[in-house]
Formats: C-alpha cells, sequence, structure tokens
C-alpha cells in the first residue's frame, strides 16, 4: 500500500464554493477605498482650519486723542433756480443763449407763436373799437333826443299858456252874460287836455333820460370789460418773447425750436450759481448735537472749502445707511468757485475731541454695516471679534468696543477666510 494514503481522511473537510477567493479580494479592497477617502478627508478638514494665513500684516490697537467728526454726503444746489415756462400754448420758434451763458434778469431768452393767442386780441380789439362807435353814438343821439325834447316841451307850455287865455276870456264872457257856460266848459276842457299832454311829455323826457343812462352804462362796463381784456392779452402777446427771471446761468435747454409746448410747459432751467448751497442728510442720533452757524467743511472733487450751517432739518427721512436722517442746509464761508448744480459733495462736522481713544489704521479690512468685525490674533490663532466704530479723523478710526488697547488685528486681506470664526496662523507676518 502507498503510504501517501495511510493518514486518516479529515472528515470535516468542505470544499470551497467557486469564487469565493475573488469575493475576499473585493471586500479587502473596498474596505482599502474606504480608508484612504477617510484620510483624505480627514486631511482636507485639517487643511482648511489649518495654515491659511501664509503671508499677512498686522497691528497693534493704540489710543490717540481724535476728533468726532460726523461724515455726511448730499448734493451741492442752487437755492436761487428757476425753471422758465411756456407763456402760452404755442410753438417754440426760437432760443437765444447756449447752455452756461450768464444771463442778466429780463434778458431776451426766447420766442414762442402762439396764434390763436394773437387772433383772440386781434378780435378784442375790434370789439373793443365797435363798443366805443356804439357809445359815441348813443351820446350823439341822446343830444338830438334832447333837442327834440326841448322843442316839443316849450310847444306844450305854449299851448297851455294859450288855453289857460282862452278859459280866462271865457269866463269873463260868461260873466258879462255875453258867453255862454259850454264855452267856458269847452275851454276847461283845452286847458285840462294841454296840461295832461305836458306831464305825458315830461314823463317821456324822463324815460328817455332813463333808457339812455342805462345803455350808456352797459356799453362803458362792457368797453371797460374789454380794454382790461385787451391790456391782459397784450400782456401775454409780449410774454411771448420770454425773458430771463433773474441774474443766473443758463443750465439747459427743456426744449428745442419747433416744439410744440402746452401752455406753462417747461423752457428752461437757470440758477444763480454763485450763491451755492450744500444739502447733507445727518445721522437722526447725531442731528440733536448740531447747531446754526456750526462750522463745517464741504468736499466737492477733492477739494474742501469753509462753510456753516445755516438751517436744520425737522422732519426725519429714512435712510438704507444710516437708518433715519435728518437734512441740513450749509452755506459757504468766504470765496468759492462756481459749482455744477446737483454735484456730489460730502462734509466733515467736528463734534468735539476725545483724549485716549482706541483706534485703528483705516483700510478695507473694516467691516462696516449689520455686520463689524476684525480678526484679532489669539496665540496661534487669528479669531473674529464682533467691533463696533466711533468717529474717523484721517487714516484712523475709532473703536469703541470689542478690542483694547495692544491686541494685534489683521489688517491684510480677509477675503480667503471670510466665512471663517477662527484661522491658523501658518505664514510668515
Amino acid at each position: 500500500m502507498n503510504k501517501d494514503h495511510q493518514g486518516p481522511i479529515v472528515s470535516t473537510y468542505k470544499p470551497r464554493p467557486p469564487g469565493a477567493a475573488r469575493d475576499r479580494g473585493r471586500l479587502l479592497l473596498v474596505l482599502a477605498l474606504a480608508v484612504a477617502l477617510v484620510a483624505a478627508a480627514l486631511f482636507l478638514l485639517r487643511d482648511k482650519t489649518e495654515n491659511r494665513l501664509e503671508d499677512y500684516q498686522t497691528v497693534a490697537v493704540s489710543t490717540q486723542t481724535i476728533n468726532e467728526i460726523i461724515q455726511v454726503t448730499g448734493s451741492i444746489e442752487m437755492p436761487l433756480r428757476r425753471t422758465v415756462l411756456c407763456p402760452e400754448e404755442g410753438s417754440l420758434t426760437l432760443r437765444i443763449g447756449s447752455t452756461g451763458d450768464w444771463l442778466a434778469t429780463g434778458t431776451l431768452l426766447a420766442r414762442v407763436e402762439a396764434e390763436e393767442l394773437q387772433d383772440l386780441l386781434y378780435s378784442r380789439r375790434r370789439s373793443l373799437s365797435d363798443t366805443g362807435r356804439e357809445l359815441a353814438k348813443l351820446e350823439l343821439d341822446r343830444r338830438f333826443e334832447e333837442e327834440r325834447n326841448h322843442v316839443d316841451l316849450a310847444r306844450k307850455l305854449r299851448a297851455i299858456s294859450i288855453a289857460g287865455e282862452a278859459l280866462t276870456r271865457a269866463q269873463e264872457l260868461e260873466s258879462a252874460g255875453a258867453g255862454t257856460a259850454k264855452d267856458r266848459q269847452d275851454r276847461e276842457q283845452a286847458l285840462l287836455e294841454a296840461q295832461e299832454a305836458l306831464d305825458l311829455v315830461n314823463l317821456t323826457i324822463e324815460e328817455s333820460l332813463v333808457r339812455f343812462q342805462f345803455s350808456r352804462q352797459s356799453l362803458q362796463g362792457e368797453q371797460s370789460d374789454l380794454a382790461d381784456e385787451v391790456l391782459d392779452l397784450e400782456a401775454r402777446v409780449a410774454g411771448l418773447n420770454v425773458r430771463s427771471p433773474i441774474d443766473g446761468r443758463l443750465l439747459s435747454w427743456q426744449a428745442e425750436e419747433g416744439d410744440q409746448l402746452a401752455r406753462y410747459g417747461a423752457l428752461a432751467i437757470i440758477a444763480d450759481t454763485t450763491q451755492p448751497r450744500a444739502y447733507f442728510a445727518v445721522p437722526e442720533s447725531s442731528a440733536t448735537r448740531l447747531a446754526i452757524g456750526q462750522s463745517v467743511s464741504i468736499l466737492v472733487n477733492d477739494a474742501a472749502w469753509p462753510g456753516r450751517i445755516a438751517s436744520i432739518g425737522r422732519e426725519t427721512t429714512a435712510s438704507d445707511t444710516y437708518g433715519t436722517t435728518i437734512d441740513i442746509e450749509v452755506e459757504f464761508s468766504g470765496e468759492h468757485p462756481e459749482f455744477a448744480a446737483g454735484a456730489s459733495a460730502s462734509g466733515d462736522i467736528l463734534l468735539g475731541s476725545r483724549a485716549g481713544a482706541l483706534v485703528l489704521p483705516r483700510g478695507p479690512y473694516l467691516t462696516s454695516g449689520s455686520n463689524r468685525w476684525v480678526y484679532a490674533i489669539e496665540g496661534d490663532y487669528a479669531v473674529k471679534r464682533a467691533v463696533s466704530y466711533g468717529s474717523s479723523e484721517g487714516s484712523m478710526i475709532e473703536v469703541q468696543s470689542g478690542l483694547q488697547v495692544g491686541d494685534l488685528v489683521v489688517i491684510s486681506d480677509y477675503s480667503a477666510f471670510i466665512d471663517e470664526e477662527r484661522v491658523k496662523l501658518g505664514g510668515k507676518q
């Protein structure tokens, strides 16, 4: 018997199923990949929170006496400013003067043609002339009527005199027995009729006078109304030659030659640019510390001019930057150039001085608005700290809270770690 078959056969042996070795290899591969991914994630997480500042700058919080200054923004405006309006509905036929010209009061600026207005003036002049002729004719007719009435009145008075004399003779004849009662009665009737005729003439004369006075008063009233209307129309037509209402500079034209304009449509804008004012919006919290006459440094186009507060508003206005503000008006002190109307301006208003204020240099690293914070050095980290700022002066700004004197603050760019609460200091300072 072959000795290779003398050992006992193990009864517990089970043959391996096909592919078992391959499945175990796959499992080991998956485990290896998972370990690698976890290691990579840990490495990335570690890299994210550490060694972010490769090159940075710091500065220590210091103290100094700082002037408390309100910095405000606004614009330059011209209080003496006029919008020249088209006097009538019509066509702008001529513009005189160019933008930027200095115009004296009364200088001819433009001409407007208004045909309907001019036609109306012609019509009213004719009506005034016709009314004058009617009034003259009425006066002439009255004179001739008065002469006729005078003649008629004299005739009636003579008739009464004759009738009275006839009655007297008839009475005498009747008394002497030579006349009859009927003759006397006839003469009495004739006298009565002559008296009635006189009364009728007097009534006619009075009626004629009243009618004349009424007609004359009506015509005179119409004549006066027409004369006033003609004067008004003449003034309006004369106003078609538009003139400068003030001494000032022609800032802009609002219409072109040939334009059809409504009455009171804008033609041009003129302003006295020698008397500018600066208008600023001041935070309501600071406005209570302002006073009329207080000094203000007005900055326009990188140049500064002295000024003083001329008026302080009494109404607040909502502001996205300052919450609520109050408008102030600032007049220039001393010589100043002519500014463009509406030019941007800023102002520095000194409220007082404060010694021992904590300060940092101004720069783009300073955050503002509702998220005010800086990164301060704490050991091996730069840690975000909430701060509040106060006044600024020159290159320095006051820190009111969040830091202490001597604290080191990162003043280089924050953009690479702006969302981090703290950053590992791994680079060089």
